[in-house]
């Protein structure tokens, strides 16, 4: 999985209609293209392209001096990979000529991972739909007369599009702009949807003039009416219109997009990987942007009815695995994810269990799969993670919950019991983390939560080997969370204290109700835990509310714990 060797050609590729922009004709696009292959034979391609030249070779001739460094790192680390060449470029940077160098070497890398992990890319990324609503832009140029735009825009309409791209600018009056959009409307008929883009040629006052007309005329969203750097302009275009504003695309930094989220500014931000440096930097700016309140107007320019209902929820598009999550607290913090958006693999050592629960998921509307599974058992840990990857396109959450207590003294334990007991307790998270790790860092994100225990913060009588196991699943998890902190996947782990489990049920009735009163008298809050409230803190530790939490030991336990043990104290009476 390392890099072997990095090409970078700078390439002209003639376009079959040639037109005008910016004043120059356009007769072919230049690209610089990356190829990265790694020791393993496998190639990844990413690359630029530009409508002119100017550059061109020297971007190409930046990439290739930077691409040298690549050689031997990991291609399942884009982010320390495109961390080490920015370091080395910072003196010319950031942005600029070293964005648009560093990008194709990023995109390749990125390419080079997926086909490692034998996922496509957009799946690493997060994205999980198979289809993908788009615009047509090509030949609708600001150059054509009306008569031709109409006929351009008709031919990709004719080809499957729902929506195209028109670029506006060089019409005298308001009303001649509009009169291009309502030839082209007249050409594609009623259903397809015609966005603007007005290429930064308006001031203020002529936008706010245009704006108004182009609204009354249909559009779907006006991209870069005014200058990017007029950021107020842009916010008061947004407050005074109702079509969607788009703008972004000439942006480079961080800083400057938050500029523009929080002028709110913008309904639809538009990132161009070439002068963000790639897919590593989008990451970084798409997070943000995501949870903007500037873009809570949403543009529906080029989304499907069924995606524009999607139901909300704090996991919406995200999947998770949940081992032993047949019963108990696995059952519970299966369903509640799905409940809240999520896609589930519930993975059981009982396969029919596991099914039951998959089934009254989607019984329920959710989505969930079923897998019978041994967490001790490597194989079975990877195919139950291929599943996740095949059914449901990516992986966000990963809950260790396995676990196995065997009760005896110290002296009577057998080598084949505690073998056991530490196979499914501990050795199940150490599987479970291993795997998981290298989909969680290609993606350059992930949270995974590990059932633990009280039982691993203190001794019990009788259960020495689960001690054990538990004490180092809380270990285990905080060396993890130390590794992978800089990856931006975050560890954690729930130490319950006596939950109402098969763990009791399984006792049958009167022992487990006797066993319940024990318990229930040793907790201070009174009584013994449900399931759903220790699935209530796994969530939690999975969500962004926990964002700023990893390497914890969160402790649920109804305050058993905070008890020394010591009797209880009274002043004594005179």
């Amino acid at each position: 999985m390392k890099i072997a060797q990095v090409t970078v050609n700078v390439l002209r590729v003639p376009v079959d209609r040639p037109y005008v922009a910016g004043g120059r004709t356009v007769d072919a696009n230049w690209h610089v293209l990356a190829r990265i292959t790694t020791s393993d034979g496998v190639e990844g391609i990413g690359y630029i392209v530009y409508p002119r030249p100017d550059l061109m070779t020297t971007i190409g001739n930046a990439a290739r001096e930077l691409g040298e460094h690549l050689i031997g790192m990991n291609v399942l680390e884009p982010e320390a990979a495109w961390d080490r060449l920015a370091r080395r470029g910072d003196w010319v940077g950031p942005g600029g000529l070293l964005h648009c160098a560093l990008s194709p070497l990023d995109i390749a890398v990125w390419d080079a991972a997926g086909k490692t992990l034998g996922q496509p890319l957009h799946r690493l990324l997060g994205g999980y739909r198979d289809r993908l609503p788009t615009y047509a832009s090509d030949g609708l140029w600001v150059s054509l007369s009306p008569a031709e735009l109409a006929a351009s825009a008709k031919r990709h309409v004719e080809s499957g599009f729902g929506a195209v791209k028109l670029r506006l600018g060089k019409e005298a009056t308001p009303e001649l702009e509009a009169r291009r959009v309502l030839a082209v409307r007249e050409a594609v008929g009623p259903d397809v949807r015609i966005m603007v883009d007005a290429v930064e040629s308006w001031s203020l006052v002529r936008a706010r003039r245009t704006g108004r007309v182009l609204q009354d005329a249909g559009i779907a969203w006006l991209e870069d009416p005014v200058h990017h750097l007029d950021v107020a302009g842009l916010a008061e275009l947004r407050r005074q219109l109702e079509i969607p504003i788009a703008a972004g695309e000439h942006l480079y930094h961080l800083d400057a997009f938050r500029r523009l989220l929080e002028a709110q500014a913008v309904d639809v931000v538009i990132l161009d990987l070439a002068r963000v440096g790639g897919v590593t930097p989008w990451r970084k700016i798409r997070r943000p942007v995501s949870v903007s309140s500037s873009t809570k107007r949403r543009c529906d320019a080029t989304r499907s009815p069924s995606e524009r209902n999607d139901m909300p929820g704090r996991f919406t598009g995200q999947v998770a695995i949940v081992t032993a999550g047949g019963s108990g607290i696995g059952a519970a913090t299966a369903r509640r994810f799905a409940a809240e958006g999520a896609a589930v693999v519930i993975a059981d050592l009982s396969g029919t269990r596991a099914e039951a629960v998959a089934s009254s998921i989607t019984t329920g509307g959710g989505r969930a799969a079923a897998i019978k599974m041994d967490a001790s058992d490597p194989a079975a840990m990877r195919r139950t993670l291929q599943l996740a990857l095949d059914t449901f396109g990516r992986l966000d959450i990963m809950v260790n919950n396995a676990g196995l207590a065997e009760p005896a003294p110290l002296d009577e334990i057998t080598l084949e019991s505690w073998n056991r007991v530490i196979a499914v307790t501990l050795t199940s998270v150490f599987l479970g983390m291993k795997h998981c790790l290298p989909i969680m860092r290609a993606r350059g994100k992930g949270v995974i939560v590990n059932t633990a225990s009280i039982s691993g913060t203190g001794g019990d009588y009788g259960l020495s080997s689960y001690n054990a196991a538990k004490a180092g699943v809380i270990n285990l998890t905080r060396s993890a969370a130390l590794e992978n902190a800089r990856h931006h996947i975050r560890i954690n782990c729930v130490c319950p204290g006596a939950i109402d489990t098969r763990g009791i049920q399984i006792l049958g009735r009167e022992r487990a109700d006797e066993l319940r009163r024990q318990h229930a008298a040793v907790h201070p809050i009174g009584r013994v835990g449900e399931a759903d409230e220790i699935a209530s803190t796994v969530l939690f530790l999975a969500s962004e509310e926990a964002s700023f939490i990893t390497g914890a030991a969160l402790v649920v336990d109804g305050g058993l714990t905070a008890h020394t043990g010591l009797p209880h104290f009274r002043r004594p009476t005179p």
